[in-house]
């Protein structure tokens, strides 16, 4: 089953999870985010010093959670136990950074996962496999193929993913410069563009989809009056770190 192309627009994805209300990144605020029903959840990985995928967003832990140093620095076992809802003002103590696979589990079924692969991650080996390629075999074992949108910011890692599958939905993400990537979304085949939504334009989603066809999905959107105009604009759904005010708003 794909819960991609049964999509309803315009989508409404919890960026980190409900990251407004719960640490982002960690079981509680995807569990949230499908509770009051989005469709789609964004989540950030990265890999350990023993390769394995884990569900974060910096590269570093003092940020997020009760440790510190590189992630790429550090196993597996050294980070399980490091609290990630420690810097939550209400206190939400007890949560820890997930594996990717967890994560998977937790969704299948229930609600489609965007991945945003980070840039640092490229080149990266573990037994002889890229970082890519590890990433996408954690998704096809735990059969979310078809319900997974890896994003990156790097060309490069969207490349190396759409060697190993044509398959897959791919998102080109872009920051900052509002002008859309025509060229690389056609060589991509890419299911939609995150641009930034600071500088996007009506001109820019228009000269976009004229060329390409594809959906526009910008980050990260948390004020009523952008969303709204931004799909008057014609995107096709947006991140926003509190879908918890918007679910059901703009779909009438």
């Amino acid at each position: 089953m794909s819960l991609i192309s049964e999509f309803k627009y315009p989508l409404v994805i919890a960026h980190r999870g409900v990251s407004s209300l719960f640490p982002e990144n960690t079981m509680p605020a995807f569990m949230a985010a499908i509770n009051i029903g989005c469709q789609m959840i964004e989540l950030d990985v990265s890999l350990t010093k023993d390769g394995r995928v884990v569900v974060i967003h910096d590269d570093t832990l003092e940020r997020t959670t009760s440790g510190g140093g590189r992630i790429c620095d550090t196993i597996f076992d050294d980070i399980s136990g490091l609290d990630a809802g420690l810097k939550m003002s209400d206190g939400k103590i007890g949560t820890h950074i997930p594996l990717l696979e967890d994560v998977l589990k937790l969704a299948k079924g229930r609600i489609a996962v965007n991945i945003e692969i980070k840039s640092e991650v490229d080149k990266k080996k573990w037994n002889g496999k890229s970082a890519e390629e590890h990433i996408l075999k954690l998704v096809l074992e735990n059969e979310m193929g078809k319900n997974v949108i890896f994003s990156s910011f790097s060309t490069n890692i969207l490349r190396v993913l759409r060697s190993f599958s044509k398959d897959i939905y791919i998102g080109i993400l872009t920051y900052g410069d509002p002008r859309p990537p025509v060229q690389y979304s056609k060589e991509l085949d890419v299911f939609s563009w995150h641009p930034e939504g600071v500088n996007l334009t009506k001109k820019h989603i228009a000269y976009y989809k004229k060329r390409t066809g594809r959906k526009v999905i910008p980050y990260t959107l948390n004020k009523k009056r952008k969303i709204k105009r931004l799909l008057h604009a014609g995107i096709d759904g947006y991140f926003t770190d509190f879908p918890q005010n918007y679910i059901g708003v703009f779909h009438e």
